[in-house]
């Protein structure tokens, strides 16, 4: 035996080792450090979002449900994507160098290893589509729940008076139920991928070994180039199986940050002019002008309302439920822009 090339072997294997530590730890640390840099801006761009809405997207949206989206969702979305980088990019690397040494040991035998890589695909494809259906609704129900909590925990002096406890608890319940069904179907539907590729592998991991054989009782290969090549298909099957395990990172990912975009993509209030003016000192008479506002989905609250108070007048707004008192205030403090006409304040509009 070579002794020296022996220690000078283990000084090389043990010098990969220290650089694999090295870079492990800088991998980890460039994944953290640009994933927290994309959730602060995501989150930086969510509280802006939150300041440009207008009255009536919170009037029709639960407060819960916008935590969820701007905690929870954003949070999923952190995870998955320090789990998804790190593990991608291995996998990537992996299945890159293993395919190129089963292509130069033995190409026909590399060509039979890729020949499950399409079916594979296929099914990973069509597993997602259903997922992903299934993790929109898991994320959908957790908003729905947030909000329900949000509300019970808010007003639960309310809920105590009227003895509205066990309403309540069914409410909840219900939504616990919906949301664990949600989520079995969704971990379900994408942790059935995993042992599909591992079948897959298998069955790739028989057909290499019984064409090697062949080739090895034939002499076209040696029982250490048929060894070299069953390890090789091993190491790029097994990216392939964990990619196929990752689906419902995916998934998971790709349903909050489905809500999260829909949040930044919901129609702003309208921004004020450049040379808005300004109201220095409370003075000159309120005026609507045949003002005309409906919410949205609903006939007009407000219909042709046209009234002038002077300063120093004192005006009650009365009349039944439903009437528009509410409304006309909302117009009056801009909380709502009217549909037509015009609302003054001694002689500016208000828009």
């Amino acid at each position: 035996m070579d002794q020296d090339r022996l220690v000078l072997l283990l000084a090389a294997v043990a010098v990969m080792y220290v650089f694999a530590s090295l870079f492990n730890w800088i991998q980890g640390a460039l994944t953290a450090r640009s994933v927290q840099g994309l959730m602060y801006n995501m989150r930086a761009a969510v509280e802006d979002k939150l300041h440009r809405l207008p009255a009536a997207y919170y009037r029709d949206s639960s407060r819960g449900d916008l935590l969820s989206r701007a905690t929870n969702d954003i949070d999923n979305i952190s995870q998955a994507l320090n789990q998804l980088l790190t593990q991608l990019i291995m996998s990537v690397l992996m299945l890159s160098g293993s395919l190129a040494m089963m292509l130069w040991i033995s190409p026909l035998l590399a060509a039979i290893a890729l020949a499950t890589v399409p079916l594979s695909t296929c099914i990973t494809v069509l597993m997602a589509r259903r997922s992903q259906m299934h993790y929109a609704r898991q994320w959908t129900e957790t908003g729905e729940l947030n909000a329900h909590a949000e509300e019970f925990i808010t007003g639960h002096e309310v809920i105590k008076a009227f003895g509205y406890q066990s309403r309540a608890a069914g409410v909840f319940a219900g939504s616990n139920s919906r949301l664990a069904r949600a989520s079995t179907k969704a971990q379900f539907s994408a942790g059935i991928v995993q042992p599909l590729m591992v079948l897959m592998s298998n069955l790739n991991y028989i057909a290499v070994a019984v064409i090697g054989a062949l080739q090895v009782i034939g002499g076209a290969m040696t029982i250490g180039g048929i060894q070299a090549f069953i390890q090789f298909s091993r190491l790029f099957t097994q990216p392939v199986g964990q990619i196929g395990g990752l689906l419902n990172v995916i998934q998971s990912c790709a349903a909050s940050a489905a809500r999260v975009f829909d949040l930044l993509d919901a129609a702003e209030e309208a921004a004020a002019p450049d040379a808005a003016a300004g109201l220095p000192a409370p003075g000159g008479p309120i005026e609507f002008d045949d003002v005309t506002f409906g919410y949205p989905g609903s006939s007009p609250a407000v219909r042709n309302l046209s009234f002038r108070v002077e300063p120093g007048q004192t005006v009650a707004v009365v009349g039944h439920t439903g009437a528009g008192k509410t409304t006309v205030v909302n117009l009056l403090m801009r909380f709502y822009d009217p549909t037509s006409g015009r609302i003054t304040i001694g002689g500016t509009d208000t828009a």
